[in-house]
């Protein structure tokens, strides 16, 4: 699943790369990111190479070097979820997976 990306912060190192708001972040480490939980988990894991899908279908990767953060990036997405919602059972009133 691709994640949205809803702004990108300027000077940062995605701005620096031309990542733009509609751009699409399509996996980190060839891995897909389902939520905000996936995201936080790879981004972690420096270095990772973060790949992106522009608008005009054109794929670029970013790479992100032992050291540097996810707060480097300045990436914001469109929804918390990053997919749609789901649900288990236990139907907690505060769940977001």
């Amino acid at each position: 699943m691709a994640v949205k990306i809803s702004s990108v912060k300027r000077f940062s190192k995605c701005w620096l790369h031309s990542v733009k708001a509609g751009d699409l972040l399509i996996s980190i480490d060839g891995k897909e990111i389902e939520d905000v939980l996936d995201y936080d988990f790879y981004i972690d894991f420096t270095p990772c190479t973060l790949r992106f899908e522009t608008a005009s279908g054109k794929v670029k990767e970013i790479t992100l070097k032992e050291g540097e953060t996810a707060d480097s990036l300045g990436l914001q997405f469109e929804t918390y979820l990053m997919d749609k919602q789901h649900s288990c059972r236990n139907k907690c009133i505060f769940c977001f997976v």
